[in-house]
């Protein structure tokens, strides 16, 4: 009998708000589904801390001794949310995961995905790593559309879809105050931040507040001070490292501007109107799935309604669904 019953990959340690939430909601999914939380390992490349956070075992990512030994522990090796296959920048992100599960196969680990985007993939080697990867898991759930449909078209195999994962975490609010704007950009060449920025201050013109920018990870710092060069001056500016930084500051949002998908995901989840800036396609398709308006410096900003409570209370539904389908299939948790 091995001691673990899943061990989760993905970006994990290495201080992204979004991928720390992504590792705490899906802990979180999989304790619902019956699987014991002593069971559940994670690859992190701050063990120690991830290990204090989520209170699981956690592992060093880059080291392939600490990597096998673990997945040897362990029944199932889940790739845990994110955009995990995609080459945009390199083929690093690919390769090391392709890597892992190659590993996990050699050590009697099922592998298997929630929770992920798939693409943008450019390299003929980029798509090869990724149908492999996630031809060889066992359930594979995709969380947007176009995802579902890329992989349907690299003959994938299977797949099912359910919203991300950092929705099945309902942030505590508090009271709601609604005197800053909250703005979040990070470094990408996708997008022209001189135009972002010109339809940010139109916007806070508009609603006559001031701007505290939202630092989801260290890199959106220099981001944000770029912003401030084209005339988007802020008052005070965030690093958020924990849901608790983000639940900090909410209450006091009228509203978000959010380039990152989590930031707009976190504003969703919380019931803050936001304008997404769709720099990625994982952007443009969570904004879209939940009409969230969107400008990427093409069009005005306006703030629309928050999410209606049903939509939330229905996409937390069908992540608790889709992770107890998979759980069943693989045949984890629940004293198995």
């Amino acid at each position: 009998m091995r001691e673990l019953d899943v061990v989760l990959c993905g970006y994990y340690g290495f201080g992204n708000l979004g991928d720390e939430l992504l590792a705490k909601a899906l802990v979180e999914l999989l304790c619902l589904s019956g699987v014991d939380r002593d069971r559940i390992g994670v690859l992190s490349a701050s063990p120690d801390q991830t290990a204090g956070e989520l209170g699981v075992r956690s592992e060093d990512r880059w080291s392939p001794r600490s990597v096998f030994r673990f997945l040897s522990s362990s029944r199932t090796l889940l790739l845990g949310g994110g955009g995990l296959f995609q080459d945009v920048t390199s083929l690093k992100s690919p390769l090391y995961y392709w890597g892992v599960t190659f590993m996990a196969r050699r050590a009697g680990a099922v592998p298997w995905a929630f929770g992920q985007s798939l693409g943008p993939l450019s390299s003929s080697l980029g798509r090869r790593l990724a149908t492999r990867s996630l031809g060889a898991c066992k359930v594979r759930v995709l969380r947007d559309a176009p995802s579902v449909k890329l992989a349907q078209s690299m003959g994938i195999g299977a797949v099912m879809m359910a919203p991300d994962p950092v929705l099945a975490l309902r942030p505590n609010v508090g009271e709601r105050t609604g005197a800053f704007i909250g703005v979040n950009v990070r470094p990408t060449r996708s997008v022209s931040l001189k135009k972002v920025a010109y339809c940010i201050r139109d916007l806070v013109l508009k609603e006559g507040l001031p701007v505290v920018g939202l630092a989801l990870a260290e890199e959106d710092l220099l981001a944000l001070r770029d912003l401030e060069t084209f005339g988007v001056r802020m008052g005070d500016v965030r690093l958020m490292r924990s849901l608790r930084d983000f639940e900090a500051v909410a209450g006091s949002l009228r509203g978000t501007v959010s380039m990152r998908l989590h930031g707009v995901v976190l504003s969703v989840a919380s019931r803050i109107p936001c304008v997404a800036i769709p720099y990625d396609p994982k952007v443009e398709a969570f904004a879209g799935q939940f009409l969230v308006p969107m400008s990427s410096g093409d069009r005005p900003m306006e703030f629309g309604d928050p999410v209606d409570v049903s939509a939330l209370d229905e996409a937390q539904g069908a992540l608790r669904e889709a992770m107890g389908l998979a759980v069943s299939k693989l045949g984890i948790g629940g004293g198995s």
